[in-house]
């Protein structure tokens, strides 16, 4: 797809995510929409019905969502497993309702399989088991948007790619506790244990759990390519294949 002269709908513009992919898309020549959540409630229908009826998007990079931390998720699971099923059916129905040409899903390797054969995300094992229980709720509304792709893909030859991205990091990321990622949550930690004068801090876990990080700027290249280069049904893992164990994260 070629980006020049379209109009183009960020959903979570005022997200980690979603503000860096709006910085990008200022060095192109497009026109974004960044709408707050007065203007567009993703999660009413009638208001993601009107707004896309009357803007008219060319493409939709769809990384809104309600969710941020493993805490947020297993804290508030039911009201994550609503909202998220309610955001991604209304962008997917309304963007190919109203002549989106195309719709850049953003996924989560957490809906893969907990238990993986090889041990790494295949693209192809996408949907071959259950996923960890801890991210189940948030994790089974990304698989339902992929899906959903797949079916509107299939029944009315519309365009929707979904990205599967690893654990990202970097400015502007969340630092409260209960939403935070990964990287995030332990340089909370730590300036908050420097700031006390503590001597030690505390990370959960064993410390031998494996996670793959992914800066968010490039997170971002990978999207703008993805809306430009890819068109397949296939889901398509943005990563960087490298992998940190949480004690190693946490000395260095």
């Amino acid at each position: 797809m070629n980006l020049k002269n379209k109009k183009i709908l960020v959903t979570g513009g005022s997200g980690f995510l979603g503000g860096h992919v709006i910085e990008k898309l200022r060095n192109f020549d497009v026109q974004i929409l960044a709408p707050n959540h007065k203007e567009l409630d993703l999660i009413r229908e009638e208001s993601c019905r009107h707004y896309l009826l009357n803007q008219k998007p060319d493409l939709v990079i769809h990384c809104a969502g309600a969710i941020s931390g493993l805490l947020n998720i297993l804290k508030n699971p039911a009201d994550i497993f609503d909202n998220n099923l309610r955001i991604n059916l209304n962008i997917l129905k309304f963007s190919y309702k109203f002549g989106v040409e195309k719709l850049i899903n953003i996924g989560s390797t957490c809906a893969y399989p907990g238990e993986l054969p090889t041990g790494y995300f295949r693209e192809e094992e996408f949907l071959n088991g259950p996923m960890h229980e801890s991210v189940e709720s948030y994790g089974f509304s990304k698989r339902a948007m992929y899906i959903g792709g797949k079916a509107y893909r299939q029944q009315f030859g519309f365009n929707s790619v979904t990205l599967l991205l690893t654990n990202m990091y970097g400015p502007r990321d969340v630092f409260s506790i209960e939403r935070s990622h990964v990287v995030s949550a332990l340089i909370k930690k730590f300036i908050d244990a420097k700031r006390k004068k503590e001597p030690s801090v505390e990370v959960l876990g064993t410390g031998k759990a494996i996670r793959e990080f992914l800066y968010v700027e490039d997170a971002v290249d990978a999207i703008i390519k993805a809306t430009e280069l890819y068109d397949e049904e296939m889901p398509l893992n943005v990563g960087t294949g490298v992998e940190t164990p949480i004690a190693e994260l946490a000395e260095s």
